[in-house]
């Protein structure tokens, strides 16, 4: 399969070989694919500000569209034009059904080579500066003259496109209410050629604040809400990693203050898709990782309502068009005739409100919507524990992971259109109990002064509450980065005095994170119980190349103990790296929910 670079020829000759079609004899743009019948052409609009940027804009407005419409900003890939864009995407298609305009913006040669975008040059990805500032006059031209919704702006692209998407959203987030990245990355990932290649491989290493921080700075002082998410990436992505995506997460649910760890993950045809939502249950980041999928643009041709686009160069099918789901999660399927704009109904049925549970529970919930209900998520103490996707709307829930005690359980419903309806709560209290001998004993690292139980020596661990298990606010769980730095670093943490009785089991909850390895490079992480001697009881080992990250909590349930019945033991929790070529591999474990039974 051919590839769309994200980078100009220069940076392209660093690393790759590009793949360019040839121009189109009759202009400088690159040839278009023939565009599906009864489609209008693109009109050019040769004067719109100072356009600093010496960019190129084109535009469609559907034939009798009022005043107070939606508009989305369309910005093609390397060796594209906005002709061949809007045929691949068919924006101009969903425009004509759902009544909004289009701005496509163009790269000539004369900027760019390869008629990419400059992603990665500050002078074009800076506030009030260069091609961002070109965009955002496009915009100011639409308001003024066609008389879109200022509040109502969006920004989408394809892989250089996808980058600048990021751009407007980091800098003019007054402008633009939400964006949808293709084969993208975050914002400021590279400042110059020189660190695009570094960018592109996801190999660029920053915190999530230090992430969502550039975001910040690209307009200080501003204090009014930043844009939604929405980002597609091909899982065999080659010239943009996928890595980027996970950065992308990483940066604006940092900007967003939601957290990163997904609400809802699952199966979506082809695509692994995560949804990340605020307190509220608004879904502000969605993810695609598409199965199969290269540096492309994911379409799905088709007449059912949810397909579309084109294949081409640099667009495949994958049953997944990516056009309309942009356009969906932004709310603009809602403006169309008939539009669906009416919430679920969501009741909890199971347990009883004031009941006392203990072991697994089941949670169940009676859900309606005018239209249908796609999903059901359960709610624990505010924090989503999982859902289902069918009625009978119900989920098993391992009460041990919680703490005894006071719990408030909760479910909403969603639909396709992305309405919510949020069922009223009720209160149940966990109480487990007894057992292994020593008794029950369960680490939530939730206590005033961090542990629950005596016997602690965190060692290299720490207690945090940027994850947590259990979904308590304030919560607390157990971790550990070991950086090795040119040779193997272990950090330890035991928990001593531990009696154990006949058939005594050890479970608890993990979420592991191993980035930029290289093919020396190896990360451990060990659970130990000595009773004199250490003994192995569970381990997890990553040893290839790239990164390793469990976007969830994984429980590891019911690991026998019963060779020490009847001893006095200590508990090792161990995290290991070795790399002896680099300085910048990173292993992570977090654990909560530790309970001896």
């Amino acid at each position: 399969m051919r590839s769309i670079f994200a980078l100009p020829l220069l940076a392209v000759l660093l690393v790759a070989c590009a793949v360019e079609p040839s121009p189109s004899p009759s202009s400088e743009d690159p040839a278009s694919p023939a565009p599906r019948a009864g489609a209008a052409p693109l009109t050019e609009v040769p004067s719109f500000g100072s356009n600093p940027g010496a960019l190129k804009m084109f535009r469609y407005v559907p034939p009798g569209l009022p005043a107070g419409a939606p508009l989305v900003v369309a910005m093609h890939g390397c060796t594209q034009s906005a002709s061949v864009y809007s045929t691949l995407t068919e924006w101009n298609v969903l425009a004509d059904r759902y009544r909004f305009a289009v701005v496509f913006p163009e790269q000539p040669r004369s900027n760019n080579s390869s008629f990419c975008f400059n992603w990665f040059q500050l002078g074009d990805i800076s506030r009030g500066q260069g091609e961002a500032l070109s965009i955002k006059q496009m915009v100011d031209v639409m308001t003024s003259d066609v008389g879109s919704d200022p509040a109502r702006v969006f920004a989408t692209g394809l892989s250089a496109g996808g980058f600048m998407t990021e751009v407007l959203l980091a800098t003019y987030p007054d402008v633009f209410r939400g964006g949808a990245v293709n084969a993208g990355g975050p914002y400021a990932c590279a400042t110059s050629l020189i660190n695009t290649s570094a960018c592109q491989q996801g190999n660029v290493n920053r915190s999530a604040q230090q992430w969502g921080q550039l975001v910040r700075d690209a307009f200080p002082g501003y204090g009014g809400p930043y844009p939604r998410l929405i980002a597609f990436h091909g899982a065999s992505d080659t010239t943009v990693a996928p890595a980027d995506l996970e950065q992308s997460v990483a940066q604006w649910s940092n900007v967003l203050g939601i957290d990163a760890v997904a609400d809802v993950s699952e199966t979506f045809r082809t695509a692994t898709r995560k949804v990340y939502r605020d307190g509220a249950g608004v879904a502000m980041i969605e993810t695609y990782l598409i199965a199969g999928s290269g540096h492309a643009l994911s379409v799905d041709p088709g007449a059912a309502t949810d397909q579309g686009g084109s294949t081409g160069a640099f667009s495949e099918d994958h049953d997944l068009y990516s056009s309309y789901y942009a356009a969906r999660f932004w709310g603009l399927l809602d403006d169309a005739p008939g539009g669906d704009r009416t919430a679920p109904t969501v009741t909890l049925t199971a347990p009883a409100a004031g009941s006392t549970v203990s072991g697994t529970v089941t949670l169940a919930a009676s859900a309606s919507d005018d239209v249908g209900v796609t999903r059901v998520d359960f709610l624990v103490d505010g924090a989503v524990v999982g859902g289902a996707t069918a009625a009978p709307y119900a989920l098993a829930l391992d009460s041990r992971t919680l703490s005894n005690g006071a719990h408030v359980l909760g479910a909403r419903a969603l639909d396709a259109a992305g309405n919510v309806g949020v069922a009223p709560t009720r209160t149940v209290t966990v109480q487990n109990g007894g057992g292994g001998g020593g008794g029950a004993r369960l680490e939530t690292f939730s206590a005033a002064g961090g542990t629950d139980q005596p016997g602690w020596t965190l060692g290299g661990f720490t207690l945090v509450t940027s994850k947590d298990a259990t979904g308590v606010l304030g919560s607390r769980s157990l971790t550990a980065t070991a950086a090795p730095r040119f040779g193997t670093v272990t950090r330890t943490a035991t928990w001593s005095g531990l009696a154990l009785g006949a058939g005594a089991t050890l479970s608890y909850q993990r979420q592991l994170s191993f980035s930029n390895a290289n093919l020396q490079a190896r990360a451990r992480l060990q659970v130990f119980v000595n009773d004199g001697a250490d003994h192995l009881i569970d381990e997890q080992v990553h040893s290839a190349l790239g990164s390793y990250v469990e976007a969830t909590w994984t429980r590891r349930a019911a690991l026998d103990l019963s060779a020490f019945a009847g001893k006095v033991v200590t508990l090792k929790l161990v995290v290991t790296a070795t790399d002896l070529s680099s300085t910048v591999t990173r292993a992570t474990a977090w654990l909560d929910q530790l309970e001896l039974r």
